[in-house]
This record gives structure tokens, sequence and C-alpha cells, in this order.
């Protein structure tokens, strides 16, 4: 299949997904679990082109248009390029998202793991957020997720938050991605600039974890490091925003 047929189908897919789509908002409230396969993008391998956008602040495709659970318009939004296979060398790599509600505005979050097709969820887990919110917190990928599900290869991930106000009639907030697996990643955050293309899960991790350390005594070059990569991402305004850490399950 060349290049044209691969876009061309992709935009079909894309088509139907938002055409199957057009009804959901109607019908998110009543769901307890994030969609699996439904309306997903095809995604072929890095030869047949590039892989659909990361939907990293709500609104489009298989994403409602609220943009956060609070009433000050300020949106959610997963730290990730809005394009470019994101990759990851680490068998629980974490995943990194902003949040500007109150602890108060968010009951629970979701989180899934799906396979390149949306076929099979891989991992699920329900999460509540720092009572520090807003800011930056992660959801990290457990050791107990069987060995040989997160092989080598390419995986799609959302993430819902799940509203306080039980009389709210749009559909509660959803971003969602993808996660290219591989062996190893030979670049070193602590000594690259950022072009867009290169930038990791490992990466954000690596920078977000070093920033977390009060002791560190090279903060002040490790958070322009931080500014450089979210600069990269275009995602600028979040280069002063708290970093919470890790969520907290939700039992």
């Amino acid at each position: 299949m060349n290049a044209t047929q691969s876009y061309l189908k992709l935009a079909l897919a894309i088509a139907l997904s938002l055409a199957t789509f057009s009804f959901y908002p109607l019908l998110a409230r009543s769901q307890s679990s994030l969609l699996v396969g439904q309306g997903l993008p095809e995604v072929g391998d890095e030869e047949a082109g590039p892989p659909p956008d990361n939907q990293r602040e709500p609104g489009g495709g298989l994403s409602p248009e609220k943009p956060s659970c609070g009433y000050d318009n300020k949106s959610m939004s997963a730290i990730v390029p809005l394009k470019n296979w994101v990759l990851t060398a680490s068998p629980t790599p974490s995943f990194w998202f902003y949040f500007p509600d109150s602890a108060t505005d968010i009951s629970s979050g979701e989180f899934v793991l799906l396979t390149q097709d949306g076929q099979e969820r891989l991992y699920k887990t329900k999460f509540k957020l720092p009572e520090a919110v807003p800011g930056i917190v992660s959801i990290t990928l457990p050791e107990s997720l069987d060995k040989g599900n997160f092989d080598e290869g390419i995986y799609y991930w959302q993430v819902r938050m799940h509203c306080s106000d039980p009389e709210g009639e749009e559909p509660d907030p959803l971003v969602y991605g993808w996660v290219k697996r591989v062996l190893e990643i030979t670049t070193n955050p602590s000594e690259t600039t950022y072009p867009r293309a290169s930038i990791s899960y490992d990466d954000i991790t690596n920078l977000a974890a070093s920033l977390r350390n009060p002791s560190n005594p090279n903060r002040s070059q490790i958070q322009q490091k931080w500014r450089e990569l979210l600069d990269s991402i275009e995602l600028t305004e979040l280069a002063e925003k708290k970093i919470l850490g890790e969520v907290e399950p939700n039992i």
C-alpha cells in the first residue's frame, strides 16, 4: 500500500469514527468504563506514515468537548507532543497529565491501556487526584502487568475524568494517545535539547522526577531543560505548574 492509499484509509477511518461518536455525548454519563475499540483510527507502522495525532486535550474525535470538570474553561492536558511516535524503553512507563481542577471537582479518574487496534484491554485502573491539585500528575504502568503484554510495539491509552457534578449535561473529559515500546532510547534528556521528534515518555518522567527532588544541586538547569521540553511540544504554559507526582489508587 502506498502513502496516498494509507492516508486515504486513515481519513476514512477517522470519518467513520466521528460518525460513530456523533451520538455518544448523550450516553457518556451512563457508562462506567472507557471505550474499547470503538472508532479508533487505524494505525500502521512508521513506513505507512505518521500515527494519528495524540488527543492531548478534550474535544474532537473520540473526545468530548468539555475541557475539564471545573468551570473556569481551563483544559486538562496530556503532556505529549501532538504528533510523532512517542517512545518508551521502560516496561513500566509513566504518563503525565496536567489537571486544572480542584480535588472536589473530580470524583475519580480512569486510565486504560489498549492494544494497537483498540480491541484488547491490557490494563485498567481507577484513581483519584492528589488533594494538592491543580497540578501535574503521573500514572505509571505496574510491574504486575503480565510479561508479554507490553513488549515492543504500538499501544493506545485513554484517560477519562469523572466529574463530581451529578447534574452536568456534557460528557466527562477524555484524552488519549499512543505509546511505542522500544528496547532502547539513546537520547539523554540531561544533555540534549528537544527537537520535537525526540521526545519520549522517559524524557518527561526523568525530568519531572528530578524537579520533584528539592535537594537536587542542578535544579535550575533541570528547570531550564523542563521548560525547553515543554516549549518544543507547545506546552510552555505548563512550565511553572506544580509537579505533584503519582495519582492515588481509587479503591
